[in-house]
């Protein structure tokens, strides 16, 4: 069909015995997906220093015969050509790829986590902060003078109203039927 799917998970589902269970059948039967890690350093609050055994976890594809890319998770573009690369692969009938974005997590991991000082120390964050990949596209974008600040100061102003009038909607909106959460959960077998 040239479709493809694209599975997103984090470095510390990476360590989980159905991602390795799920590299060997798409291997195996040479589907057509994109497994796409983001290594944002932290599973939850522990570093991935001290959870994961592999320097990469892109060369965990070796073992499963899936050719493994590390990519610059901050830079757009860079992100961008290694998909397309692994969409080809498997628009081609090449089966899978394991892609792994080398990335940061601006926030903590929910909301609860407003101390990430306790984990990360501040260096690294400022390190990181300086790497905003919004930041950075805006900049190449202006360099290369595809756009000047009043268009992308435009665009973030129109990004915001959209965003706001979401927010404004979903909060308007009447609670639906707790009951609906459960429709189309399981299959109906019948009496």
């Amino acid at each position: 069909t040239g479709r493809v799917v694209i599975c997103f998970f984090g470095d510390g589902a990476s360590n989980q015995g159905t991602f390795h269970e799920s590299l060997n059948m798409a291997s195996l039967w040479k589907l057509p997906i994109i497994f796409f890690v983001e290594n944002n350093r932290y599973a939850q609050w522990t570093s991935v220093t001290r959870s994961t055994s592999v320097e990469s976890i892109a060369t965990r594809g070796i073992a499963y015969n899936i050719p493994g890319v590390t990519v610059d998770g901050m830079d757009v573009n860079a992100v961008y050509d290694v998909t397309a690369e692994a969409v080809k692969l498997a628009r081609s009938g090449g089966g899978p790829t394991l892609i792994e974005a080398e990335t940061y997590r601006l926030t903590g991991h929910s909301k609860s986590d407003v101390k990430t000082m306790m984990y990360r120390p501040e260096e690294e964050e400022q390190v990181w902060y300086q790497r905003d990949p919004i930041h950075l596209l805006r900049d190449r974008i202006l360099e290369n003078k595809f756009a000047d600040d009043v268009k992308l100061d435009g665009i973030d102003n129109d990004v915001r109203h959209i965003i706001e009038e979401a927010t404004r909607q979903a909060l308007d909106s009447p609670i639906e039927d707790l009951n609906l959460a459960f429709t189309g959960v399981y299959a109906d077998r019948g009496a």
